[in-house]
């Protein structure tokens, strides 16, 4: 397998997008204003465990649940409405921490 082949041992941090997000990218405010494409997305950090052996996801951090758990940071409006944005579109990013090992 060319990841764990090239890159084993190691860990990533990056940040990804919902299928659905990737797709509706182009309609959002800031990216519809660049050439940016985002071309996929997964809807689970699990799915990067099924592209080979040694792929470990060790943590997946959804943004709106850590800006709900800061409302302080949040603007006045937003501190009532985050119980029903939360749940609605918690899938819709997340920060991934993966694992690869040479692990077979």
């Amino acid at each position: 397998m060319q990841i764990r082949d090239r890159h084993a041992p190691t860990e990533f941090v990056f940040d990804m997008l919902s299928r659905k997000s990737a797709k509706s990218s182009k309609r959002h405010d800031t990216v519809s204003k660049t050439n940016a494409e985002f071309k996929s997305g997964i809807d689970s950090g699990k799915e990067l465990e099924t592209w080979g052996t040694g792929i470990t996801l060790k943590d997946e951090l959804y943004y709106l649940t850590q800006f709900a758990n800061h409302p302080q940071h949040l603007p006045f409006w937003a501190r009532y409405l985050s119980f029903i944005m939360v749940p609605l579109f918690k899938n819709s990013g997340r920060i991934l921490h993966l694992q690869i090992t040479n692990d077979q």
